[in-house]
């Protein structure tokens, strides 16, 4: 119902500010996605990007999600790139070095990642190197990465819902059961409270946090 609201109004008012139909457009693409329906959701996402002139690095990396999530693998990478090219957003590279360990590229994924940590050194960033450090049994190169991440970390109450998914593995990874039920009751605290804002029929369902980056 919010999609055909927004797209009648799209359609029938010709008042609307280009940067307000745009960023309408990707709110019908978002809620596409809610549904289930990637195709529809990136066919709205390149009619976007098309009208910024295919250099938008975040429409760029929503895409590359999208294909991910279809399973096509090719056109993921393809989009991660070009987003990652016309703009000095680390992002797309984490996504992709993301992308590379669950096909079990190791290699590929080590390369890739360090790519995005000279753009960024981000804490995230630094536990998927202790993950690939796992993933190739030196237990030495995780414990010092996880290490740096927590030092880097903000304190759990400030982290954005992506850095706490990003917590809660490095505390599960380092066998921390304090910082764990720290970072647990501190989702379970967001998660009570996007359940109560929920109940306003006006607030749209909130993105669910995971291990891909925004840019």
């Amino acid at each position: 119902l919010k999609i055909l609201e927004i797209e009648a109004e799209l359609q029938n008012d010709f008042d609307i500010l280009r940067k307000e139909r745009l960023s309408k457009m990707e709110t019908t693409a978002d809620l596409y996605e809610e549904l289930g329906d990637e195709e529809k959701a990136l066919a709205v996402l390149k009619r976007v990007l098309r009208a910024r002139h295919g250099k938008d690095s975040g429409t760029l990396n929503k895409m590359g999600i999208l294909c991910g999530s279809m399973g096509d693998h090719k056109r993921q990478e393809k989009f991660y790139r070009e987003s990652a090219r016309v703009s000095s957003s680390s992002a797309p590279l984490f996504n992709l070095a993301l992308a590379q360990r669950e096909r079990g590229e190791t290699e590929k994924a080590a390369a890739t990642l360090e790519q995005a940590i000279e753009r960024r050194k981000d804490a995230a960033y630094l536990v998927l190197k202790a993950k690939l450090a796992e993933d190739g049994n030196d237990s030495k190169k995780a414990k010092k990465c996880l290490k740096e991440a927590f030092e880097i970390f903000d304190p759990v109450c400030e982290l954005t819902d992506w850095e706490l998914h990003w917590y809660v593995s490095a505390a599960k990874m380092a066998g921390d059961k304090k910082k764990s039920k720290k970072a647990e009751n501190e989702r379970k605290r967001r998660l009570s409270s996007k359940n109560e804002s929920a109940q306003d029929d006006s607030v749209l369902p909130a993105v669910k946090a995971g291990a891909l980056k925004e840019c």
